[in-house]
């Protein structure tokens, strides 16, 4: 079975938005659904993302991690929390692919304990 990861990577409720508006996404709902289907049969993983939340890359990466069939996957472009998916197993690339990873970043708000904490936390 092929599963295509592509677009941003979202929280399953925030999926409904980037189809309104007719936007490529991944959810983890959308790779546990496909993985269900796939029932302990081998599956292609593709993943083609600019990256997006990493809470639901991780969950992504957690699903491919526990499935008890083969999972192959094969970067095309893996950016940011995409890049954490294609960690999930042994992934090829291809010949012009891409993976960029990035420092940890965030936003707060508050004064300056408030931004030395987020800092510390970033680090």
């Amino acid at each position: 079975m092929k599963i295509k990861i592509v677009g941003d990577i979202v929280a399953d409720d925030d999926k409904w938005i980037y189809e309104w508006l007719g936007l490529d996404a991944t959810c983890p709902k959308d790779v546990s659904d496909q993985l269900e289907k796939a029932n302990g049969e081998p599956v292609d993983v593709y993943i083609n993302s600019p990256g997006g939340s990493v809470f639901a890359g991780v969950e992504i990466y957690d699903a491919l991690q526990r499935y008890q069939g083969e999972v192959r996957l094969h970067g095309i472009w893996a950016a940011s929390a995409a890049s954490v998916i294609l960690c999930a197993g042994h992934s090829d690339m291809s010949p012009s692919g891409m993976v960029m990873i990035h420092n940890v970043s965030g936003t707060a708000h508050g004064d300056y304990r408030v931004m030395d904490k987020n800092s510390e936390i970033l680090k």
